[in-house]
């Protein structure tokens, strides 16, 4: 994984997921929309998928499928969800744009929820 620096100045959502976890599947397309309605401004999406086995057929053809344009990473050891000690899928972490944590949601969230969305524009509309 490319390390975290290189979005500086953005808003990040930091997403772990698994292929084996239907919440995880559902939050993906919705992170697809956001990243395309914002990502001329600066919004960013890195999935992590920590299966032990990443199903990497599986996985291209559902980015394919939903024309995913973020990238995701893999974590098979599951080292980072360890170090950051994450229990539940999903998990997303958001980042300011200074890279500051300033969101953790564990489990499944409506990501186009009002409330979200304007928690997401907030973060959007400050300076780098």
């Amino acid at each position: 994984m490319e390390p975290l620096s290189q979005y500086r100045g953005k808003v990040v959502v930091l997403n772990f997921w698994a292929s084996w976890c239907a919440p995880c599947l559902t939050e993906l397309p919705t992170f697809g929309r956001l990243f395309e309605k914002w990502r001329d401004r600066g919004f960013e999406v890195v999935a992590v998928n920590v299966d032990e086995e990443p199903p990497l057929e599986f996985i291209q053809n559902l980015w394919d499928h939903e024309k995913l344009a973020f990238r995701t990473y893999y974590d098979p050891n599951q080292l980072l969800i360890q170090k950051l000690q994450i229990s539940v899928l999903p998990t997303s972490l958001i980042l300011d744009r200074k890279g500051r944590v300033t969101f953790i949601i564990d489990g499944y969230t409506d990501w186009e929820n009002s409330t979200t969305i304007r928690s997401l524009e907030e973060l959007l509309t400050q300076e780098k």
